[in-house]
């Protein structure tokens, strides 16, 4: 996903950071998810079908995290 994309919510006041900014680029999708709730963020993705696997995981393992919001 494109960085530009978080200008607009930050513009407008809204705390947004960056997989660059967070230093994890090229972490797995498990390790980004883990990451964002260990900083009790959401995280914002193209990826539906990693990310719906991975909340049901998370599901059924009783863990919790903050959001995933997928764009298409």
């Amino acid at each position: 996903m494109s960085a530009l994309v978080a200008t607009l919510p930050r513009s407008r006041g809204l705390d947004v950071t960056t997989v660059p900014k967070q230093a994890t680029l090229g972490k797995t999708d498990h390790e980004q998810l883990a990451i964002a709730a260990s900083l009790d963020r959401c995280i914002l993705t193209h990826n539906r079908v990693d990310f719906e696997r991975l909340h049901l995981q998370y599901m059924e393992e009783n863990r919790q995290h903050s959001g995933i919001i997928v764009v298409p």
